[in-house]
């Protein structure tokens, strides 16, 4: 696919997007020069995608972001596992053996019900495509960027952020034993990562092991490696990279489940609500929305989310300072509650915690031969292989 199509197309898109903002946003009474790019979860992880496009060499076209929840599955095995879903793909449009020049000549109901057949086949608790490494574009995963130095220093401030449960609504629930659980596995990591894979099993021990942080419950051991793997860490990859530039924010409202944030992101007090019964409002929601827009429409309009935020309100916007980055923990990380707004140190992004994760990825980037030439990223779980960038 890679030879015969344009991986990452959908980031390409973006781009073409931002440089058409470039272009024209003059037109409108805007100033280019203070873009910014807002993203929720797989839109948030395609921005820091673009931070490290190229390996940081290109402009990504805005000078500050907000990035909520950034979330997407890790994928590797260029020439293997992720070349084996373009062909399954094929071969559910009709395509099979012709490769894309066939699927370009398809019509889109047939590319939209192939796509809807490749998503609802695979794998329960995986995503079967999404942005990954093509070594032009993405070279290897961000978080090997990042800690390479391959990244855009263009954008000036962000606002980051996540919600105090990311992981409970994408937990499969079929998978109820340790088997299971190593089954699962499988289907997320290449046949080359074995070691790989016994490490993160040791990391997330089996059900009531001896081990002192194993788990009650299956679903808290999956659980537990979706939150760190699919998204915590990705917060933490980007506010480490971006350190003295970055807010760091947690939603802890109850349910505090992925993209429950975007109810205070939109929330319009002439809006009827309604109709989402499972998302019960705390008393003077409209109140708390008020404050929440108010940091992320300064943010947007002065780089920070202090300038115009609203103090004579009920909650108050409170003064959020920098995010706090010399310890294990992220410190002065504004946390959202129901009673207002407070400043915590983050439990759940710690540096110990993540750092195994970036050792995954450069794990299995090392193993399967697809790190960038002279960048490189040694991992702590195996030895750095000596052809690390042979399938590159």
């Amino acid at each position: 696919m890679e030879k015969q199509g344009l991986p990452n197309a959908g980031l390409f898109d973006q781009h073409a997007a931002l440089r058409w903002i470039q272009d024209y946003i003059s037109l409108v009474g805007g100033d280019k020069a203070q873009v910014s790019a807002w993203g929720e979860s797989a839109g948030a992880s395609s921005i820091q995608h673009q931070l490290v496009a190229f390996g940081g060499t290109q402009d990504p076209l805005f000078s500050k972001a907000v990035l909520q929840s950034p979330a997407f599955q890790l994928m590797f095995d260029r020439k293997g596992m992720m070349e084996q879903t373009f062909q399954n793909f094929t071969a559910l449009a009709g395509c099979a053996g012709q490769g894309v020049a066939c699927l370009r000549a398809a019509s889109s109901e047939v590319l939209d019900q192939a796509s809807a057949a490749l998503i609802s086949g695979g794998p329960e608790g995986t995503f079967t495509v999404g942005p990954a490494p093509d070594g032009n574009m993405i070279r290897q995963p961000p978080s090997l960027e990042f800690a390479s130095g391959h990244y855009t220093r263009i954008p000036t401030s962000f606002i980051f952020s996540h919600v105090a449960d990311e992981a409970e609504i994408f937990v499969p629930p079929n998978i109820l034993t340790d088997a299971q659980f190593s089954t699962y596995l499988t289907t997320r990591f290449p046949p080359y990562t074995a070691a790989i894979i016994a490490a993160i099993e040791a990391r997330y021990p089996p059900v009531m092991s001896s081990t002192p942080s194993s788990y009650t419950t299956e679903r808290a051991r999956v659980k537990a490696l979706l939150d760190e793997g699919s998204f915590l860490c990705n917060v933490r990859s980007l506010s480490t990279a971006y350190s003295g530039q970055n807010y760091l924010l947690r939603y802890s409202i109850p349910p505090a489940l992925h993209a429950t944030d975007l109810l205070p992101t939109f929330y319009n007090l002439n809006l009827n609500l309604s109709s989402l019964p499972s998302l019960p409002l705390i008393p003077g929601f409209g109140g708390f929305a008020t404050a929440y827009q108010s940091y992320l429409t300064s943010h947007a309009r002065s780089g920070n989310p202090n300038t115009f935020k609203r103090t004579l309100n009920v909650p108050p916007a409170i003064t959020w300072p920098k995010t706090g980055d010399s310890g294990d923990a992220f410190t002065g990380v504004l946390d959202a509650t129901t009673v207002g707004f407070r400043l915590v140190t983050d439990e759940q992004t710690r540096r110990s915690r993540c750092d195994f994760w970036r050792d995954v990825a450069a794990g299995v980037t090392s193993l399967g031969g697809y790190a960038p030439p002279g960048s490189v990223v040694d991992s702590a779980l195996v030895p750095t292989a000596e052809n690390a960038s042979v399938n590159y």
